[in-house]
């Protein structure tokens, strides 16, 4: 018997009482139809419980707790449903955030719990109007800071971005209908984009990113993001800023151009292929520098299946981080025996800074070079 329905999207407003008192855009917008969204429920009449896919790499799950069809039924349909789907579009992962929190934490990790979850946290805020001031951040000669229009995305190399705001917006004049964005352009190239990811009301969430490190660390998002807030404070609008914990550079960003940390929201997140969630979760522990708990899951890993170039160099990555030289020495030759030659990606590695100059890393470096 089915438990979990896909919800219509002309029936979306059926879960908003679900979600009504969570403060986030993304959810809400995917229900007001304005962003991407899938909605998944336990009953498409009256649904009690229901798990939101409200943006493209993050999922959303509110209501009843104890609605034991729902939660029996949600890892197969992750596994049948989602997955495949998430797939398709890239995502490589499952992320979810539950509310309230006090409420299903517990649940969720009890019904993930044979897929090993591991928490993030993302640092939420609330723009102070109050002590906003408009400015003018200066950006080197030869930069511009353009409004996305359809003239300027014909302008410019837009291809990339393009397809980043697809990801949101599905198209490109939905995106310009209903939200807007500021590009840092360079002649005919984007520096940096600040994007209206979600919508909802009057509440416009900010997506920044430079693209090329070299460009990092310049000015540029901090003068792409105040273009943002600028347009928002004039136009009566609320600007929203969400970033993973493990990004101090984009908090330091929103910090500058006036948003102030609220709290810290957990997200439970797990990789849909069991060689690559055993992997992440070896790496996870030797980084944590819980060695025998990283052992079990490498050897789980090694008694599931062959072990591609790409997991050999995550395993480097993480034993040089705590300083097992030989240890990371021995899985980067394994990872280049495998068919990885990216020399680039080698050398700029930071967790990799410690074996360089070893005979080993001059050794696998010459072999790839």
């Amino acid at each position: 018997m089915k438990m979990i329905y896909e919800l219509d999207q002309k029936n979306y407003e059926k879960v908003r009482p679900l979600f009504k008192e969570w403060k986030n855009t993304a959810i809400h917008s995917a229900i007001d139809k304005n962003t991407f969204g899938k909605i998944y429920v336990d009953n498409p009449e009256h649904p009690q419980t229901a798990l939101a896919w409200g943006a493209p790499d993050m999922f959303f799950l509110a209501g009843d707790t104890d609605n034991e069809d729902f939660n029996k039924s949600l890892d197969t349909f992750i596994s049948k449903k989602i997955a495949p789907e998430a797939l398709e579009r890239g995502l490589t992962y499952f992320a979810v955030q539950v509310f309230p929190v006090e409420k299903w934490e517990y649940t969720i990790k009890d019904l993930l719990k044979d897929r090993y979850p591991k928490v993030n946290y993302e640092w939420t805020s609330v723009f102070n109007k109050e002590k906003y001031t408009i400015q003018h951040w200066k950006i080197p000669p030869g930069f511009s800071i353009e409004q996305i229009s359809k003239e300027l995305l014909k302008k410019v190399n837009s291809e990339r971005d393009v397809e980043r705001i697809k990801r949101y917006w599905g198209t490109i004049d939905t995106f310009l209908e209903k939200g807007f964005g500021f590009y840092v352009v360079k002649g005919d190239k984007i520096i940096t984009s600040c994007i209206s990811c979600y919508v909802s009301k009057n509440e416009y969430e900010i997506g920044i990113i430079t693209y090329n490190s070299e460009d990092r660390n310049k000015g540029f998002a901090t003068a792409t993001a105040q273009a943002f807030v600028d347009f928002c404070v004039l136009h009566n609008l609320t600007p929203v800023w969400r970033a993973d914990m493990v990004n101090p550079a984009s908090i330091t960003v929103a910090e500058r151009v006036g948003f102030e940390k609220v709290t810290e929201y957990p997200d439970y997140y797990f990789y849909f292929d069991e060689l690559d969630n055993l992997v992440f979760n070896g790496c996870y522990h030797v980084r944590e520098k819980e060695l025998s708990k990283a052992e079990e899951f490498f050897e789980k890993a090694f008694k599931s299946g062959e072990l591609n170039a790409n997991h050999y160099y995550k395993m480097a990555c993480a034993w040089a981080s705590v300083g097992e030289t030989d240890t990371a020495l021995k899985y980067l030759k394994e990872a280049v025996d495998k068919g990885f030659s990216d020399v680039k990606r080698l050398t700029k590695e930071i967790d990799l800074k410690g074996l360089q100059g070893t005979k080993g890393w001059e050794e696998l470096v010459k072999r790839i070079g």
